[in-house]
């Protein structure tokens, strides 16, 4: 089951009856998200680099005719705003992001644990974001990801950091649960969007690569696009927007009807010449039928 903090996150997003929307009109969701790792560091610089993103995508991307939401995944689900068509409200928002559990401030030092259990809420609120958005009919659903900063590989540890040991040891659960979200995305037909709000660095370490490798790997399953390893955010935005709003959606039946909980590849192609293909990498299987006794 979902911990509180994670249902309430995104229970505000849907708290309210969504009035019909014009046919041109887009929805995004646009969470706000914290460091999950004790690297991350960064402290009031971080949480402002997040804002000003976030703020930018709101400004440069969200016409009056589409519906946006905020959702701050680790901090209190008031500061969230549901679904309007109100800029300023949207920027209201996005402010409260570093208060409390919410911001970079809040994960320097994490424990072990507490890296394993942002990490945990993170996946989860992705999930139940995409389950929520599933009711709304109409246009393609959008998750805009900001401010998350995962990893994506166990780290390597010393035989007496018992912090990392923990995390180590509760790898495997952390990629179950990034496989369960992508996966309950793919059959609600959501793509995320990750966007790194540290833009270009020159540091190009293991610990660099494999934030960047779990931004773009969230984006891949999901058919989504990451803006990651750059400053350029108004072109990364341009790009989430036609993405957004122009794009086939087409249907899949496997001849066979796998039911092994397993990941099942798909290729598309297309026999025009000069077009560029970008297509969800294939499906999760369900479980096998458990019959009742």
């Amino acid at each position: 089951p979902m911990p509180p903090r994670s249902r309430a996150a995104a229970a505000g997003m849907v708290g309210r009856e969504v009035p019909a929307r014009p046919a041109e009109g887009r929805t995004f969701v646009v969470l706000l998200d914290s460091p999950s790792t004790a690297r991350a560091g960064g402290g009031a610089s971080y949480d402002l680099l997040v804002r000003r993103v976030a703020r930018q995508f709101v400004e440069q991307s969200v016409s009056p005719s589409d519906e946006a939401a905020i959702v701050h995944v680790q901090g209190a689900s008031r500061d969230s705003q549901g679904f309007t068509r109100s800029r300023e409200l949207l920027y209201e928002s996005i402010d409260r992001y570093g208060r409390g559990l919410s911001g970079a401030s809040g994960s320097i030092g994490l424990t072990g644990q507490e890296q394993i259990s942002r990490h945990l809420d993170t996946y989860r609120v992705l999930q139940d974001v995409a389950e929520r958005l599933d009711a709304l009919t109409g246009r393609r659903r959008g998750i805009v990801w900001i401010g998350a900063q995962l990893r994506f590989a166990p780290p390597d540890c010393g035989p007496f950091d018992l912090s990392c040991l923990a995390f180590r040891n509760a790898f495997p659960a952390m990629l179950a649960a990034h496989r369960d979200a992508m996966g309950v995305a793919n059959r609600h037909n959501v793509t995320v969007y990750p966007v790194d709000p540290a833009g270009l660095t020159t540091d190009l370490g293991p610990g660099e690569l494999d934030r960047r490798a779990a931004l773009q790997a969230v984006a891949d399953d999901t058919g989504g696009l990451a803006v990651v390893g750059t400053n350029d955010f108004a072109a990364g935005f341009r790009a989430i927007v036609r993405d957004h709003s122009t794009y086939y959606l087409l249907g899949y039946v496997p001849a066979v009807e796998h039911r092994d909980s397993a990941f099942h590849r798909i290729d598309v192609r297309i026999k025009r010449g000069g077009l560029t293909v970008r297509a969800r990498k294939g499906y999760l299987a369900t479980g096998p039928a458990v019959r009742p006794d």
